[in-house]
C-alpha cells in the first residue's frame, strides 16, 4: 500500500468566539489519510467540519493542535506557492468563482507561476470539454455547469496530485451533477489524481469514492471502505445521513423519514 499523500493527525482548529467566550472548537481530534490517487469523501451535514477540514489542509484557516503532512512534510513549512503546486480546490458556488471583470484565460491562468501561458490555458480548457476559445469570453456568458468545469481546469493547470472539492456539484442540477461527476471520474484516471470529494450527500460519494470519513460536531464518528459504510453503517449518525437521501419512491421515502426521526431522538433527548 503506498505512503500517504496527506496525513492529517490529531488535528484541531478552533475559532474566536464573542469577548469573554471560549473559542469555537470546529475540528476536534480529527486523523484522516489519502492516498496517492484515492478519493475520500469526506460527509457530514452543514457544521459538521467539513469545509474547516478542507481549509485547513490548504493552509486557509490555522492549525490549533494536531498536525498535516504532504509527501511526509509538515504543510506549515511549506511555501503557499509550494502548497499550490500539489494541493487545489474546486469550491461550491461556480458563480462566485470568478471574477465578472475578467476573461475566462486570465482567470484559469492564475494558477500558473510566472506569465500567461495561452496553449496551457486552452488545452486545460479542452480537457474538461470545453472549446479553448472559451478563454476570450467572460464568466457570465456560460452556464453554471460550463462554470465548474472551467473552475476544475483552473485547478488542474498546476498539475496538483490532490483537488479538494468542497460541495462540488452541490449547487448544480441532477443532469449536470452526473456530468460533472463522469469528468471528476475520468480525470483521476487521465492525471493520477487523488480528491478530498467533501459533501452532505452519501448517495454521490458512493458512485464517486473509495473510501469515505463520516463528521459530526468536528469528530470523525466512522470511516471505512465506501461500499461496507453505505451498506452497513455502524454509528446511527451515518444511518441518519443514509435516510436523509431522497428516493422517488414515495413509500420508501416516508419510510427513510420515520427512520431518520427514530434515529435522530436520542441526540434531542439527550442531557
Amino acid at each position: 500500500m503506498p505512503e500517504p499523500l496527506i496525513e492529517v493527525r490529531d488535528v484541531s482548529v478552533r475559532y474566536a468566539g464573542r469577548r469573554r467566550t471560549r473559542p469555537t472548537p470546529a475540528l476536534s481530534e480529527v486523523s484522516l489519510d489519502i492516498r496517492p490517487g484515492e478519493t475520500v469523501g469526506l460527509v457530514g451535514e452543514s457544521g459538521s467540519g467539513k469545509t474547516t477540514l478542507g481549509k485547513a489542509i490548504l493552509r486557509l484557516v490555522p492549525v490549533s493542535e494536531g498536525t498535516i503532512r504532504l509527501d511526509g512534510r509538515d504543510i506549515g513549512l511549506l511555501s503557499r506557492r509550494e502548497l499550490a503546486r500539489h494541493v487545489q480546490v474546486v469550491f461550491q458556488n461556480p458563480y462566485l468563482s470568478f471574477n465578472p471583470s475578467r476573461t475566462i484565460g486570465q482567470t484559469v491562468a492564475e494558477t500558473l507561476p510566472g506569465r500567461h501561458d495561452a496553449d496551457r490555458v486552452r488545452e486545460g480548457l479542452e480537457a474538461v470539454g470545453l472549446d479553448g476559445s472559451a478563454a476570450a469570453r467572460y464568466p457570465s456568458q456560460f452556464s453554471g455547469g460550463q462554470l465548474q468545469r472551467i473552475a476544475i481546469a483552473r485547478a488542474l493547470l498546476p498539475g496538483p496530485r490532490l483537488i479538494i472539492c468542497d460541495e462540488a456539484v452541490s449547487a448544480l442540477d441532477l443532469s449536470v451533477q452526473a456530468q460533472v461527476l463522469n469528468l471528476l471520474t475520468d480525470l483521476k484516471a487521465g492525471h493520477d489524481l487523488a480528491y478530498l470529494f467533501i459533501t452532505h450527500d452519501l448517495a454521490v460519494v458512493r458512485h464517486l469514492a473509495d473510501r469515505v470519513a463520516v463528521l459530526r460536531r468536528g469528530r470523525l464518528v466512522e470511516t471505512g471502505d465506501v461500499t461496507e459504510i453505505c451498506e452497513h453503517p455502524v454509528h446511527p449518525y451515518t444511518r441518519a445521513l443514509l435516510a436523509a437521501a431522497p428516493v422517488a419512491d414515495p413509500r420508501e421515502q416516508a419510510r427513510r423519514r420515520k427512520l431518520r426521526r427514530d434515529l435522530r431522538t436520542p441526540e434531542r433527548t439527550t442531557p
